[in-house]
């Protein structure tokens, strides 16, 4: 058994291994430096992945959405040249200018002149919603006109 009073060569270890390190320093930093570089290697080659494959699909997942986007366009607004459009994508219709009567209540109104049965079903919905909404319009003055 080791007594307290008994001397440990553990401190000469300790200096020696410090004088060792210090004796060989430069043979052993070029050798960490390689074992670093080993040791860390999978990481860089996850970066490189990353920086080139990786930009590269984001490019591909890119150019898809704005296909995507294009398709969707074409789709929406069609190539069909027979349909006069607006920049907006709404069906225009040659116009005549009507003037002033009570009726349409108005400085100068247009109507579409007569054409294919859909231009005279849209004419007809928008002068009735043109009608609904002066009909509440009225009704709005008049509920205005009795309160005061």
């Amino acid at each position: 058994m080791d007594s307290p009073r008994q001397n440990s060569c553990r401190p000469i270890y300790a200096l020696l291994a410090i004088a060792l390190l210090w004796i060989f320093w430069p043979v052993l930093t070029p050798a960490m430096l390689g074992l670093n570089y080993v040791a860390f290697l999978p990481f860089y080659l996850l970066g490189l992945f990353c920086r080139t494959i990786g930009e590269t699909v984001l490019f591909v997942v890119s150019l898809g959405c704005f296909g995507f986007l294009i398709t969707d366009v074409y789709f929406k607004y069609g190539n069909n040249s027979s349909v006069p459009k607006t920049s907006v994508g709404v069906i225009s219709t040659p116009a005549v200018k009507i003037p002033q009567t009570e009726e349409n209540r108005s400085e100068e109104v247009t109507r579409p002149v007569e054409g294919t049965d859909d231009q005279e079903e849209m004419a007809a919905e928008v002068q009735n919603v043109t009608e609904k909404y002066f009909k509440v319009l009225e009704d709005d003055v008049e509920e205005v006109q009795n309160v005061t």
